[in-house]
């Protein structure tokens, strides 16, 4: 992955993928750990230990070092992924935002809402962005909410990088009989 062979020590970075492709990020953060600390504000609940110190196994021989320099803190809705990103001091370390979006695809909060918060949202991530890396992924919506893609695309034309893992799940030829 390009993402990878980048060295990023600053700016603001999106890894736009299919859904429940988070597995890269949970690589990333395991090498960005074994180099030094490491925040991570989990948007999806998808932050797994276990997948984080099986890739620094194959890293290191010092796993709970690596594990000792993340930081987690999760975030069940927009409110508290706003608060999350509002409260955090500025660090030279990076920032990992696993899933950001999952929380802002919530059907319960009007969609003017969640566009409200998630502009509200940029300048801290801008702010965080000035002296560490703030890594951020996210996931198109379900097909069921078209209407939040602009959510995406916000984020999108927000960030300083952009990369794209594609969906590689073979796609059959539909059937005729």
């Amino acid at each position: 992955m390009e993402l990878l062979k980048n060295q990023f020590t600053t700016g603001l970075v999106l890894l736009a993928h299919p859904r429940n492709e988070h597995t890269p990020l949970l690589e990333i953060i395991a090498r960005l750990a074994s180099k030094g600390p490491v925040r991570v504000l989990d948007g999806g609940n998808k932050f797994n230990a276990f997948d984080v110190a099986r890739s620094a196994r194959r890293r290191t021989h010092d796993l709970f070092q690596v594990l000792e320099r993340i930081r987690v803190a999760r975030a069940f809705t927009c409110y508290q992924m706003f608060a999350l990103l509002k409260e955090s001091p500025i660090t030279s370390f990076p920032t990992v935002l696993l899933n950001m979006l999952t929380t802002f695809y919530d059907e319960n909060v009007d969609l003017k809402e969640c566009q409200r918060l998630l502009d509200e949202c940029i300048i801290p991530l801008r702010r965080l962005s000035k002296d560490g890396l703030v890594l951020i992924s996210a996931c198109p919506p379900r097909a069921t909410q078209t209407e939040r893609i602009v959510l995406l695309e916000v984020l999108e034309d927000a960030v300083d990088y952009l990369y794209t893992l594609e969906d590689t799940v073979p796609r059959l030829p539909p059937r005729l009989f």
